[in-house]
């Protein structure tokens, strides 16, 4: 396995000196039955620091997409959302959105009206700072108006039950990974989708990869079994993309209800 310390600043340093760096500095505290599903306040707030100077001030900050393109590909292109949509004046949530979000390739997709749009991430006042192409600058989304929301998934309280819910190549930057999945479930009413993305890594292998790497960035380390479980409090309407292991880690694109 390589060896790789990545600081909050976006600084990579390998082989021995980055053994040296992680054996002064790692995740495996946080370590509890095989998974890091949970970090302290402290832990979360480094993962947040990296990912403002990852998008707001390297050169990053120029991009105009974090691979949307290619998560609306292992969707499918989001073509079976049309077949699973019962209601007009459709409410949507995007948990995390990033500097660019997935709805913007979603919400052209889609067949039903459009009610509501609700783009939720704890850095986003500062990716319309800072990102030179941030997608959703002034509040609106390709022409539409949406709600801007500054507050983690963990934080987040609402009475709103949302048709669509997304939540793509999120969990890794999050703090409290039970807590999000419920926060979840009751934003969804009983024909809500749930459209997730992420990846897992092999069981058995967080120890050895905590040994190894530290990564600033993403503080949880999540196994294939432990997400599996998290998948099965759902009813799976759709799996696509590349489900398989690359790297000690398996890709998950999955069309949730409850």
């Amino acid at each position: 396995m390589n060896k790789q310390f990545v600081d909050k600043n976006i600084n990579i340093i390998r082989g021995d000196e980055a053994l040296e760096l992680i054996k002064a500095k790692n995740d495996k505290e946080f370590l509890e039955d095989g998974v890091i599903k949970k970090v302290s306040l402290e832990r979360w707030k480094e993962a947040q620091e990296f990912e403002r100077n990852t998008w707001c001030v390297s050169n990053a900050r120029g991009m105009s997409t974090d691979r949307n393109e290619d998560h609306m590909k292992g969707f499918g292109g989001y073509s079976q959302l049309n077949l699973h949509l019962q209601n007009d004046n459709l409410k949507l949530v995007e948990l995390g959105c990033g500097p660019f979000t997935n709805l913007r390739l979603i919400i052209p997709s889609i067949y039903k009206s459009i009610k509501q749009v609700d783009l939720l991430d704890p850095l986003i006042n500062d990716y319309i700072k800072h990102t030179v192409n941030c997608t959703f600058k002034g509040g609106y989304l390709s022409g539409r108006k949406v709600n801007l929301i500054e507050s983690g998934i963990e934080e987040f309280e609402t009475e709103e039950q949302y048709d669509i819910v997304v939540m793509m190549n999120v969990l890794e930057h999050c703090r409290d990974i039970d807590i999000i999945f419920e926060k979840i479930k009751k934003m969804m009413h009983s024909n809500s989708l749930f459209l997730f993305h992420d990846v897992s890594v092999e069981d058995d292998t967080a120890n050895e990869i905590l040994t190894n790497q530290y990564d600033a960035g993403h503080p949880i380390l999540l196994t294939d079994s432990y997400l599996k479980s998290k998948i099965s409090e759902f009813k799976v309407i759709y799996r696509g993309g590349t489900i398989g292991n690359k790297d000690h880690q398996t890709v998950h694109y999955y069309i949730l209800k409850k």
